[in-house]
């Protein structure tokens, strides 16, 4: 006996410590083959060129603390929030040092650590199933919204949102689970976190009252702690709110009373259950009316019924488990609707899921599979009788169903993210597929950078269609960059004469709702006429003029006229030895010192401007 016995006693430890490395070895796993999918070149040489990176991200390079906090923080439109924007000011510096760009580096080690952080709360409840865990880990990891996430530099500040407090939300689950009641010190560590999410973005603003119903109980048996801590808790996220959102913040919606806030954030919600369940048509923009909207929403009450119906089955002890996790879901998804907040009227509903899509999973798989904590306190009926074949077998089911899952939206992940990694390419398709402004905006601009108004016809026909409806929607870059491309391709054909030219442009203002920057071309037809006093007096007329209120622009729109300026002014110096046109561009400069400054738009107007007068077309 003491022969058999020896193996056998040695074989139990082997196999646990197997076990015990399985979720590390498949979690690592995991990690190289997101870090194959994600893994692209371009993601350490491209440019800084999407939506709101070029107008909140570039202009923090080489700024110091006293100009971020006196100047750029205070201006609503800059949409500055402290803790990301040191993260992106970190970047900058070290992109500069090491001579590649690491925004990509450090969203996707923001990315790990978050995952990191979800498996340690999911293996709170299923220690016992490292199998399990690792099926959830990879449905959460491989999800297509997910991999967007850390494609687009600008949601930085969602992971680091979702990173930062998860962090809080696990050493509150701990405490939970340990029976413990959190010291005055574990308030100011959670209050900490929250004030550090709202520093990164206004989202997720409910997570403390989440926390406050988990640790409900003793702040109700102790009065002294739990009123200050509620009041707390209260004051921290009004004052947030007011000081980021409520407060001449441009988050509010431009719309008024045209929005329909409850109508919207049913179909934004709508839209995002069905681009959670079936992402194979992620768009980067949510339109209100969709039929994928109406879809999600059918998806959405089904999914309820089936969870209600369900909830019924299960103990009480897995019924508070589940609702306290889809509460806490519901917590860091309802603010990020916007429409709660009165951010805006339109909405992406994709990337607002990557907070709350963790702890949704988790409220689901409760449903279906119970907890260590609570396995023995299911109904009798519905207990594994004592002569039953093991239960790990039983684990099987799930794991396959979640592997599976997440093995499919791997797939869809590499038939989408080549989206991402081309700008054009999904610009376009957003553009033809929803026809929206911003997206149709953006495609003409990559189509002009790189092929000029040779690929533009397509998008100017889509863009006459729908100019006269952009008088309602509010799309500022739309209205004032989307008539300049037209009328810079007018200036470029070699077929008409300048007066054509000019009526040409000038029969656009009856098809676009602002044309206050059509001059950018009509200047360059003149000076292709050589008729180079005409053109600087139409510059004296418009924005070197003191006397006239400057248009509202975008930021390129303003390095465009800086560059054509200054082009003006060289050659008034060269032909008539004539410096005052520098006093009016200093002038002008004074009077648009917000918009930030590029040097490669500038530069490609200056030169362009040369062009039209020296080659004459």
């Amino acid at each position: 006996m003491a022969g058999t016995s020896g193996p056998a006693l040695s074989a139990a430890p082997s196999t646990a410590r197997i076990l015990k490395r399985i979720p590390i070895v498949v979690a690592l796993l995991f990690v190289a083959l997101a870090l194959l999918h994600f893994h692209d070149r371009s993601n350490f040489t491209r440019p800084l060129l999407d939506f709101d990176d070029t107008e909140f991200i570039a202009p923090i390079a080489g700024m110091g603390v006293s100009a971020y906090i006196n100047d750029w923080m205070l201006k609503p439109n800059h949409y500055a929030f402290p803790l990301r924007d040191l993260t992106f000011a970190a970047d900058l510096k070290l992109s500069r040092v090491l001579g590649f760009q690491t925004f990509w580096l450090t969203n996707f080690a923001i990315y790990v650590a978050t995952l990191f952080v979800l498996f340690r709360i999911f293996r709170i409840y299923y220690r016992s199933r490292p199998l399990l865990l690792a099926g959830c880990l990879a449905l959460i990891a491989l999800h297509p919204i997910n991999v967007h996430m850390v494609e687009w530099l600008s949601n930085r500040k969602h992971l680091l949102v979702a990173l930062i407090l998860g962090l809080g939300t696990w050493k509150a689950l701990k405490q939970k689970e340990h029976g413990a009641t959190p010291a005055p010190r574990d308030w100011l560590l959670y209050f900490g976190v929250y004030l550090a999410a709202w520093l990164c973005f206004p989202s997720a603003a409910l997570w403390i009252f989440w926390l406050l119903f988990l640790f409900h109980a003793p702040l109700r048996e102790r009065k002294d702690r739990g009123i200050p801590v509620w009041t707390a808790a209260i004051a921290l996220a009004g004052l947030a709110y007011y000081l980021t959102t409520a407060i001449g913040s441009d988050y509010r919606s431009k719309a008024g009373a045209e929005v329909q806030p409850l109508l919207f954030a049913l179909q934004s919600s709508g839209r995002a259950c069905f681009n959670l369940l079936f992402p194979f048509q992620i768009e980067p923009y949510y339109r209100p009316g969709h039929p994928f909207a109406w879809i999600g929403l059918a998806l959405l009450l089904a999914v309820c019924g089936l969870a209600g119906y369900r909830l019924r089955a299960i103990s009480a002890a897995r019924r508070h488990l589940f609702v306290r996790f889809f509460l806490l879901a519901l917590a860091l998804y309802l603010p990020n609707a916007k429409v709660f907040l009165g951010y805006s009227e339109f909405v992406w509903s994709d990337r607002y899921l990557h907070g709350c899509l963790p702890f949704l999973l988790l409220a689901i798989l409760i449903l279906l599979v119970a907890p260590d904590a609570v396995a023995s306190a299911s109904p009798p009926a519905r207990a594994v009788p004592a002569r039953a074949a093991p239960a790990a077998p039983r684990r099987w089911p799930a794991l396959a169903a979640f592997t599976a899952v997440a093995l499919a939206y791997f797939v869809l992940d590499w038939r989408l993210v080549p989206k991402w990694k081309d700008g054009l390419v999904l610009f376009t398709s957003c553009a033809h597929e929803e026809e929206a402004p911003k997206c149709l905006l953006m495609a003409m601009e990559k189509s002009f950078d790189r092929g000029g108004c040779a690929l533009l016809p397509g998008f100017l026909e889509t863009a006459h269609r729908i100019a006269p409806t952009a008088r309602t929607v509010a799309d500022h870059s739309f209205r004032s960059e989307a008539p300049v491309y037209d009328a810079l391709c007018i200036a470029s054909e070699i077929d008409r004469t300048g007066d054509e030219k000019l009526r040409k442009i000038e029969g656009l203002r009856s098809i676009y709702p602002v044309t206050d920057h059509l001059m950018l071309a009509e200047i360059l037809v003149l000076l292709q006429e050589r008729d180079h006093e005409s053109a600087l007096g139409l510059a004296n007329a418009t924005y070197f003029n003191p006397a006239v209120p400057m248009p509202s622009a975008s930021s390129k729109i303003i390095n465009m006229i800086r560059g054509q300026a200054d082009a003006l002014c060289v050659l008034r110096e060269l032909l008539a030895h004539d410096r005052s046109c520098r006093k009016a561009l200093e002038v002008f400069q004074s009077r648009v010192p917000s918009a930030a400054v590029n040097q490669k738009q500038i530069d490609w107007t200056f030169r362009r401007t040369l062009t039209a007068f020296n080659e004459g077309v």
